[in-house]
């Protein structure tokens, strides 16, 4: 799939780091380094726009590196009416502050599918055995 790309900082498109990966990774697009405070949630410019199809949607996520680390990325939705630049949305869970330097692989992306849904109105679901237990109703032991 071809997709048009505008480079907003040179050198900053995204790269698959392996031919089989699902996902490419982006970088940091700052002038300075960035320190985020623990629980502190940011916006991080990607320096790119994209120009996604109409029946697919944009995803940014996060690397798992840097998950299971505590820096957590929101998952992210990038319509194809939007052609700004790409963000990650970022929050810190480490305990301490956490510096991100202009250049530093912060998140993956990718294009899917998106289907469209029609919503149809009922008074009532069909019966199910698991109805509305959820949330870990059935606890964490096989």
């Amino acid at each position: 799939m071809n997709i048009k790309i505008k480079e907003l900082r040179e050198g900053y498109t995204p790269i698959y780091k392996h031919p089989i990966d699902a996902c490419c990774d982006c970088f940091a697009n700052l002038k300075e380094p960035l320190c985020i405070k623990t629980g502190e949630t940011v916006k991080i410019p990607l320096g790119f726009a994209v120009e996604i199809p109409i029946g697919y949607e944009g995803i940014t996520k996060g690397r798992s590196g840097l998950n299971s680390k505590g820096l957590i990325l929101q998952i992210g939705c990038i319509d194809p009416g939007y052609t700004g630049e790409v963000c990650a949305i970022v929050t810190n869970l480490t305990g301490q502050k956490c510096i991100i330097e202009d250049g530093d692989r912060i998140c993956q992306f990718k294009i899917q599918e998106s289907k469209k849904i029609q919503f149809e109105k009922v008074d009532k679901l069909a019966d199910s055995e698991r109805s509305d237990k959820g949330f870990g109703s059935t606890g964490v032991k096989s």
